[in-house]
Parts: C-alpha cells; structure tokens; sequence
C-alpha cells in the first residue's frame, strides 16, 4: 500500500492504472508458463508429416515382406523334410515337389 502512494503521489496513477501496471511489468518479467494440463497435451501432439508417414509405411512393409519370405522358406523346409523323412518310396508327383523344393531352397 505504501508503494501506491508512493506510485500515486510520483507518477499520479490512480489503482486500477497502478494494477494494470504490475500486472503488465509482471507479464513482460515473466517465462515460460509451467506445463499444465493443456500445454502438455499440445506438446504431445504430433505434426502430420506425409513423407514421414510414407517412410515409416515403406520401412514396416519391407520387414513384413521379410518375414513373410522367411515363413515361406520355412514352410518349404518343414515340407522337404517331411519328403526326405518319409519311409516307402514317394510317389511321382512327391518326387518332382522334392527336386523342385530342392532347387528352389538350395
């Protein structure tokens, strides 16, 4: 209160002018704002970048197709195994699969 006056009988501010003024000087005096609610979900939201998007989607679809060709190569495994595993003698069709399996995985 003494400040007031002081700031009243100096510069004749009246004590709305006076609020006004502290509050501006505290808002030029003053950082960041902490993060509260609302600016901490601002800062979690992420930026459409299309060729961002685009990379990601290429990068996932090559280790899909990977994965997808060694399950394949697997599956052909597991089947020539069975071919070679097997006790009587394979049948026409049995025998070319083997050979064909044969070059394809070798």
């Amino acid at each position: 209160m003494l400040l007031f006056l002081h700031l009243n009988s100096v510069l004749g501010l009246s004590l709305e002018s006076h609020l006004f003024f502290l509050i501006f000087a505290s808002l030029l005096n003053s950082k960041k704002r902490p993060p509260g609610v609302k600016a901490s979900k601002a800062s979690g939201k992420k930026t459409f970048d299309p060729d961002k998007q685009v990379e990601e989607f290429e990068r996932i679809w090559k280790i899909k197709q990977k994965e997808i060709d060694a399950k394949e190569h697997l599956s052909k495994m597991s089947l020539l195994d069975s071919l070679i595993g097997k006790k009587e003698p394979l049948l026409e069709y049995e025998e070319s699969l083997k050979k064909k399996l044969i070059n394809d995985l070798f």
